[in-house]
Order: structure tokens, then sequence, then C-alpha cells
């Protein structure tokens, strides 16, 4: 019975040593999940701005130079979005797309526009995109917007505006 007792101790502790392995293993792979999953690109922010071309300033032609100056608001509007996002260190290969794409006020349908790289991309990158003051005459604000990080076809990153639907 003292052997008995011996063996069922073993047994005991070598089933407590395994679930505890059985434990640790669980939180390394949860570890390694999660840093596979910081390896994907990502977008950490865009900012918008809207900037006006203040040195244009527009006169009546009829008075010349005895009318007062002003500014037309709307002259000289456009629109910038710099996307800031981050590439995994591995790096991806060359032909990454990060497409912009918009809705304005006065148009149906979603334009775009994209910067491809034609080459092997890792690390943080910025991405400039810039909506011209004729687009925005012609076709009004921007309401909406998605940013899009594309490879191959596959979709590898995404961040839009709370409007966009």
């Amino acid at each position: 019975m003292l052997v008995c007792f011996a063996v069922g101790g073993v047994l005991l502790s070598a089933w407590m040593y395994w679930k505890k392995l059985a434990v640790m293993g669980c939180c390394l792979i949860g570890l390694g999940v999660e840093a596979r999953s910081q390896e994907r690109p990502y977008i950490r922010r865009v900012d918008r701005t809207t900037a006006s071309m203040d040195r244009e300033i527009r006169s009546s032609s009829l008075m010349g130079s005895r009318m007062p100056k002003f500014l037309d608001e709307r002259a000289g509007t456009r629109e910038t979005f710099v996307v800031r996002w981050k590439a995994p260190r591995q790096g991806l290969d060359a032909g990454v797309l990060v497409l912009f794409e918009y809705k304005q006020g006065r148009e149906d349908g979603v334009k775009n526009l994209h910067i491809k790289y034609p080459f092997r991309v890792a690390g943080e990158r910025v991405s400039e995109f810039v909506v011209s003051e004729k687009a925005i005459e012609r076709a009004g604000p921007l309401y909406a917007w998605r940013v899009r990080i594309v490879l191959r076809g596959r979709l590898l990153a995404e961040e839009r505006s709370a409007s966009w639907k």
C-alpha cells in the first residue's frame, strides 16, 4: 500500500507538471499569435487638412486698384490626406498599393487615388493624397473616405471615416 501511494504521488506530481506545461504552452502560443498579428501591415492614422491658397488675392477687374481687394474663399481650396502606415519588419514585396477612395457631395460614385510602390516596402511609411481644388469645385467637398493597403489583390489593412458606407 505504501508503494501504491508513492506511485500515486509520483503520478499526481507528474500530472501537475504536465498541467503547468500545458498552461505555459498555451500562453506561449497566444504570444506567438499576437506577435504574428503585429507583423501585418497596419494604418497608424490618417490626417486630413484643408488648405486654401491665401497668396491668391482676387480683385475686381472693372475698377483696378481703386477697388478693395478680397479673398475668394472657394478659390484655391484643396484637401490633403496624409496616411501614416507601417509595413512588417520582414517587408512587403514590390507592388504594394495604397488606395485612397473618397466620395464627394455633388457626385455619386467613388473616386480614387493610389500610390504603387515598385520596390520592397518595410517599416514606417507616409503616403500623401491631395484632392485638387478643381475636383472640389466641380463635385463639392469630400464627405467620406477610405484607405486600403493591397498586395496582389489581397486586402492587408483598411481605415475609413465614420461616414463611409
